[in-house]
């Protein structure tokens, strides 16, 4: 009798079977299961005469060399059995508590277990290694993820999502950055748009042509920014009345926002001695015309809680804050916000702003503390200024940009970060004045590089400057700075005292 192929091998497939379900001996049997890395399956272990509850198990197959060789991960030919992550969780938080790390103090179990099904490169067992050996530092979240432990919070809690609108929400604001490496933030000083006045009057002179007001060289420069940040140094609005008694008082229509768009502005500090210049209703255009142009602004507000909000930018996986406040008048006309009323934050008493500063500091990676102070018209740095410059570093600051003197002040290193004390006019009035824009090349681990670009501004225009006029800006910088050096090319380290 012929028996065919396809016969047999149901027959021996049915015996097979048998054979399996007669096997129940009550032990568990631990199978490999075919996955591809990252992977993972939930399963029961039958329950256990001595035990008293099943205890859920995930097996995922991973390269063997990658995993660390203690209790917690038990080897099966190519599965590992991996035990409740509460279990690892807290043999890592006792192991991390032996090594006088206290971050894990800060990381509950969910987060963990959060990493690990979103990231496929074996973080758990490395992080165990890093800990165990002593190694570990607050880089190993970047090297393993890409992002900033920062960062991975606010995915974990949806602080930060791929929705923009919900970002807004919380003030962050995500963009790509030129270099996959590094992130290149730029800041200019004054700018000052007011109809009727010296730069508008220049603009419409010629014909809307920011190039006749600004050189070209310059805008491709500010456009090719990762971050450009400007201290909007008016008001954007067509209602309200000039403050009684306020000697200079600048308004621009919102039309003119054409203007900071053009430069590629990204952000500004509102917190100002002239954004208030026209009354509340012009103060809360101000605000929504930005708005409404995706140009973000801090140091000012609806209310105390808004005015002390940063802003937040996510970008090649690190977490950038910008925080403002004002000390710049002598008779305050601008108010400051309340806790009902809107204004902007002051900095006479500056505590509050070291609050801010310190807040930012704890939930970003790179703080930026612009500061609104100074005496007009003066190169001099006053003593309150460096006293208060060095106390936001001491907050949390990584970096102090300043404005108001109208003119260039020095820069200064504490601690290795930087304090710009004053940047001058970009973009103010007719008089001729060195002014330039300064740059911070940061990556993950901070300060990569501080640059300075110089400029002029003369007859109505600000304009880039090269060859021995340039290297004339850089040497009266130089003598207005203290400790630092300035190269030819504009890089500004700092040097012994």
């Amino acid at each position: 009798m012929k028996i065919s192929i396809k016969f047999l091998i149901s027959i021996i497939s049915i015996s097979i079977l048998f054979i399996l379900a007669g096997c129940g001996c009550g032990k568990n049997h631990e199978v490999a299961i075919t996955l591809t890395p990252g992977q993972y399956k939930y399963q029961d272990i039958p329950k256990d005469d001595n035990k008293k509850e099943n205890i859920a198990y995930s097996h995922k197959i991973v390269p063997a060399d990658r995993f660390f060789s203690n209790n917690h991960f038990k080897k099966h030919d190519t599965v590992f059995t991996v035990p409740l992550f509460k279990d690892y969780y807290n043999q890592v938080k006792e192991n991390a508590v032996k090594s006088s790390y206290t971050f894990m103090n800060d990381l509950s179990c969910d987060f963990i277990k959060w990493i690990n099904d979103n990231y496929n490169k074996h973080i758990l067992s490395e992080l165990s290694k890093t800990i165990k050996n002593s190694s570990y530092t607050e880089q190993f979240w970047y090297n393993k993820t890409g992002c900033t432990l920062n960062v991975l919070k606010d995915y974990y809690t949806k602080t930060l999502s791929d929705n923009a609108q919900s970002n807004s929400k919380s003030n962050i604001y995500t963009k790509n950055a030129a270099d996959k490496d590094s992130v290149n933030i730029s800041f200019a000083g004054d700018l000052c748009l007011s109809e009727g006045w010296y730069t508008l009057n220049k603009y419409d002179e010629s014909d809307k042509n920011i190039e006749q007001c600004i050189s070209k060289e310059l805008i491709d420069k500010t456009n090719k920014a990762d971050i450009f940040c400007l201290n909007n140094e008016f008001t954007f609005s067509n209602r309200g009345a000039p403050l009684n008694g306020k000697l200079y008082t600048f308004r621009a229509s919102p039309v003119r926002i054409e203007i900071l768009k053009s430069l590629g502005v990204d952000t500004v500090s509102l917190s100002n001695n002239h954004v208030y210049d026209y009354g509340v209703d012009a103060f809360n255009d101000t605000m929504a015309t930005l708005n409404d142009n995706n140009i973000t602004y801090f140091g000012a507000g609806k209310n105390i809680n808004e005015a002390c909000q940063p802003v937040y930018y996510v970008i090649n996986g690190m977490k950038i804050a910008f925080v403002g406040a004002s000390r710049a008048e002598k008779v305050r006309y601008t108010p400051a916000a309340t806790a009902s009323s809107p204004g902007i934050l002051l900095a006479y008493d500056y505590k509050s702003y070291l609050d801010v500063i310190k807040k930012a500091s704890e939930n970003s990676d790179y703080v930026i503390a612009y500061i609104h102070w100074g005496t007009e018209d003066s190169h001099s740095v006053t003593d309150y200024q460096k006293t208060m410059g060095k106390a936001f570093i001491d907050a949390g600051a990584d970096a102090v940009i300043g404005g108001h003197p109208h003119v260039l002040q020095g820069i200064e290193f504490y601690n290795n970060k930087p304090i710009v004390y004053s940047l001058g006019d970009f973009w103010f009035n007719y008089e001729t004045k060195e002014t330039g824009i300064i740059n911070l090349k940061i990556d993950n681990t901070g300060l990569k590089e501080l640059s300075f670009i110089p400029c002029m501004q003369s007859d109505f225009k600000t304009t880039l400057q090269t060859g021995t006029e340039a290297s004339r800006i850089f040497n009266y910088l130089k003598e207005l700075s203290f400790n630092v050096n300035i190269d030819d090319s504009g890089i500004i380290t700092p040097t012994e005292k």
